[in-house]
């Protein structure tokens, strides 16, 4: 039997709670490690399939000449590679490329835009250039000794871009979720002001 005023269940001092719930702090929190864990993978995966692939670059010792066989329609970059003191990556390195028939082929400098230290190594990019045929080439390198030109695939800044692109998609990942966090513990504070200022 009820009473005029009368609730079954009362509302008690103190029985508020903070709103939002903090069960709206786990989307974030795995944003987070979902985030940080990609940022590793991703720059574990690029330097382990950098060490996988630069043993497999054709390689001329400078000075010398030896022959590389290139794809059509690709580029390439070659890097000045050396190890100890006898080193010297600030050098620039004269190389000439010719196809078999004589005819040369255009290389052009590109500067020290991708450096790396791979399995004992130092080398930088120097040089680019685009084969138009699948075909034999002549590599020719003139430089101190202990250098080795290097031919890669690729473009010079190819490596670090795709690596860069990857680990900001995953730290934007890691910002969302740090954002999410961040935002639900401030509306629950705010929310807890609002509950002690309120009669009871």
């Amino acid at each position: 039997m009820g009473y005029p005023g009368y609730s079954p269940n009362p509302q008690q001092p103190g029985r508020w709670t903070a709103t939002p719930s903090l069960w709206w702090i786990f989307p974030g929190i795995v944003a987070v490690l979902v985030g940080g864990i990609g940022v590793i993978i991703s720059a574990f995966g690029a330097w382990s399939q950098v060490t996988a692939e630069v043993g497999d670059f054709q390689r001329v010792e400078s000075p010398g000449s030896g022959w590389l066989t290139l794809a059509s329609d690709s580029d390439y970059v070659i890097y000045l590679e050396g190890v100890g003191d006898e080193f010297s990556p600030e050098k620039d390195i004269a190389v000439t490329l010719t196809d078999q028939a004589g005819r040369p082929v255009e290389v052009r400098a590109v500067g020290p835009i991708l450096m790396r230290h791979v399995d004992g190594l130092d080398g930088r990019a120097g040089y680019a250039f685009h084969a138009d045929h699948h075909d034999t080439y002549l590599l020719t390198g003139v430089s101190q000794a202990g250098v080795t030109l290097t031919v890669a695939e690729g473009k010079p800044a190819e490596e670090l871009s795709t690596v860069a692109k990857e680990i900001v998609l995953w730290n934007v990942v890691v910002v969302i979720g740090t954002t999410m966090v961040f935002t639900i513990f401030r509306c629950r504070a705010r929310s807890r002001t609002a509950l002690d200022l309120t009669p009871r």
